[in-house]
Formats: structure tokens, C-alpha cells, sequence
């Protein structure tokens, strides 16, 4: 038997386990009470055009931002070149039972699969992985290196998952890197182009018309708002080398909102997550602290004072992109294996280490003994004290 059977046992104890006490609802840990907080704040719509909202004061403190631009090789990002074709490579975390999907495949090997839900599942929408830039991640964490780790009772995973704008409960403990198809990306935010490090300013999450302020004429705006055209050219997948319009990507569907208007656009896709990822007693289905601003929301500062600098400014995170999978007929992009999965420690999970080798098996059998021991105790059972 291999080992990383065993830790897909584990795993599955620990859910049996604790759909036998529990009906099968997911244990929310005690700290996401920030983070339920951090769900409201962002979601925080004052009166239109005024700074009353958090939303707004989030808006203006990151006005003067760049975000992250992916342009191409040389552009600070990390890229390389398989079968005449150029990849970014990108960050997402998943928890223990994502990890396992990754175990046994090859740097460089084509995924043709969505991640199961384990991520995004709880949160996210699993027809489009979040991501982040490369090392955004390691290096976001090692300048707040005060901030997790022993004595500070947050572990580098939490600190990670917190900087993404995830909960806690997803247990989000281990970091895969993939390489995509730049072509293939877009910002989750108005400014949806992933080569403008722009954010456009609107004043409301909602006021796509506000762009007439900034110079767009009403073609500029009809444009922003039809949003990308997706091209992929990959030799090795022929039946793929077609241009999609964003419509075409998500099948006349906005992911979220329910809209199966074939007309569907970027801002019904915009609207439709802001409005489900809104907290339950607000109407949202799925909540987290999505900003809509090209940011992730850094919710470990949710509890410092407004007026601190680490209180708004501090909260707006990583650059994030989205990676959408489907497309119409039910074809999935590929996107390519880079290093994965690294358990997220003390390290950092740096060093690239062999699918195949014993450090990463272990990574994921230590992780799902990991989850069952929280599974556990959220269920009132006595966890081992190894």
C-alpha cells in the first residue's frame, strides 16, 4: 500500500467521524468570527459617492496601488516556455483532500481536471481557481514574518489563508503552483485586463457608468463591461486553438448569480459575486471578503482600528486572478503542474520537491492526520495529544 493511500484513509475517517455527530455541517473555527466581520466590512456600501461605506474607504486608501501586471517573461514574474508555448506560473492553497488530487503527477504535466471541491468548493465556484502570482505569497508572508508562527498562535497557514481572504475552516494548509496560459486570466474586478495594474475607481461596487468620469466614452465602458476574450493556443490541445468571448467561458452563466442570459457580461458576473458572497443573513450563498478591487482582503487586520494604517490600507492584500476552467460542451482549459502540493510551515514550502518523492507524501499524510485531529475536536472528541 502507498503511503498517500493511508492519508487519503485518514481523511476519510475524519469525515465519517464527524457526519456522525454533526449531521455532516463543517465546524466553523472560533477565529473566523474576524473573518464573518471582515464578509460584512467588504460588502459595506455607504451612500453612492460618498466615503460612509468601508467599501469606499477601502477603494480610496488603494487608489494610488498598482497591482500586479502579467505582460510577459521580464516583467517580474515567473514564467517558462513548453512546446513552443509561454506559461505564468501562479499560487492557489488548497486543504488536505485537494493536495491529494496533485499527488503522483509530474511538474509540467497537463491538468485536464477541475480541483475538487475541496478547493475552491466551500468558497469559491470550482468552475474558476483563485490565484496569486508565483511568490506573492511566500514573499507577502516573509515581510510579516512578526506576524505567524511560534508564540504568535497563528501558523503560516492560517496567516496564508487569512492573507487570500479564505476562513479558517477551510484548512487551506498546503500551497500549489500551476502554470496557465496568461491568455486564460482576468482580474476579478472592474479592470479586468491583467497587463493594466490599474485600479478604476467607481463609486459604488455597482456604478459601472462612473467610468464616464475617468475618460471612458460609452464604447469604452460597453467594452470594460463585455469584458475578455479568452485565447487559447497551446499545439497540443488543437481542438482548444479558439478565441471565447467571456460569455462563451462561462456558458451564459455568471458563476453566481444564476443569470443564464446568453447576453451575460463581466458585470453580471461582477454583481453576481458580489451579491452571493455577501454573509448569509445578507442573502449571500457562499460568504468571503472579496474586495472586487483586483485585491485579495487581508482580513488579520480586520480588528485594528480604521484610523491605523494597517486598518484599511494593510487590509488590501495580493493581486488575484481568476482561472476559468469550463467553457461551453463541458471542455475544461488545462493548465499545467508547476510544484505542488507544499505543505505551508516555517519554511514556507520554497525548496520544489518531487511529486514522487517521500518529503511530499509525507506533507500529505501529516496534513490529513492534521484534519482529522481538528475534525475531531470540533465534533467534541478528544484529539491525540501527539
Amino acid at each position: 500500500m502507498r503511503v498517500g493511500t493511508v492519508g487519503w484513509a485518514f481523511v476519510v475517517v475524519a469525515m465519517v467521524v464527524c457526519s456522525s455527530r454533526s449531521g455532516g455541517a463543517q465546524a466553523t473555527d472560533p477565529r473566523d468570527l474576524s473573518y464573518d466581520a471582515a464578509v460584512g466590512g467588504t460588502h459595506q456600501d455607504g451612500t453612492l459617492g460618498t466615503s460612509t461605506g468601508f467599501w469606499q474607504q477601502l477603494r480610496q486608501s488603494s487608489a494610488a496601488r498598482v497591482l500586479t501586471q502579467i505582460t510577459g517573461p521580464g516583467d517580474g514574474n515567473i514564467w517558462t516556455t513548453i512546446d513552443g508555448v509561454q506559461y505564468v506560473q501562479m499560487s492557489t492553497l488548497v486543504d488536505a483532500t485537494s493536495a491529494a488530487f496533485f499527488v503522483g503527477r509530474n511538474p509540467g504535466d497537463v491538468i485536464t481536471a477541475p480541483i475538487p471541491s475541496g478547493q475552491p468548493g466551500d468558497v469559491f465556484d470550482i468552475d474558476g481557481i483563485w490565484l496569486t502570482p508565483g511568490n506573492d505569497l511566500n514573499n507577502y508572508l516573509r515581510a510579516r514574518r512578526n506576524e505567524w508562527g511560534p508564540g504568535t498562535g497563528t501558523t503560516a497557514a492560517e496567516r496564508a489563508t487569512a492573507a487570500v481572504g479564505g476562513p479558517l475552516s477551510a484548512a487551506w494548509n498546503y500551497e500549489v503552483r500551476l502554470w496557465v496560459e496568461p491568455s486564460l486570466l482576468f482580474r476579478p474586478a472592474v479592470q479586468w485586463s491583467i497587463a493594466d495594474g490599474t485600479i478604476l475607481q467607481t463609486a459604488d461596487h455597482l456604478d459601472w457608468n462612473d467610468l464616464l468620469a475617468q475618460g471612458f466614452d460609452v464604447d469604452q465602458i460597453a467594452g470594460q463591461r463585455a469584458g475578455p476574450g479568452f485565447v487559447l493556443t497551446d499545439p497540443g490541445n488543437a481542438i482548444l486553438q479558439t478565441a471565447f468571448t467571456f460569455s462563451d467561458v462561462t456558458g451564459g452563466n455568471d458563476y453566481a448569480s444564476g443569470s443564464t442570459d446568453a447576453g451575460n457580461d463581466v458585470s453580471e458576473w461582477f454583481n453576481g459575486w458580489w451579491n452571493n458572497s455577501r454573509g448569509i443573513g445578507d442573502g449571500g450563498s457562499f460568504p468571503f471578503p472579496w474586495t472586487a478591487l483586483g485585491f485579495t482582503y487581508d482580513w488579520y487586520y480586520q480588528n485594528k482600528a480604521s484610523g491605523d494604517l494597517a486598518g484599511v490600507i494593510g487590509r488590501s492584500g495580493l493581486s488575484e486572478f481568476v482561472f476559468p476552467q469550463n467553457f461551453p460542451g463541458g471542455t475544461l482549459f488545462p493548465y499545467r503542474l508547476a510544484v505542488g502540493p507544499q505543505l505551508i510551515d516555517v519554511a514556507l514550502a520554497v525548496p520544489e520537491i518531487d511529486p514522487h518523492a517521500f518529503g511530499t507524501t509525507v506533507a500529505v499524510l501529516i496534513g490529513a492526520l492534521e484534519l482529522l485531529e481538528r475534525r475531531l475536536r470540533r465534533c467534541g472528541l478528544p484529539a491525540s495529544n501527539a
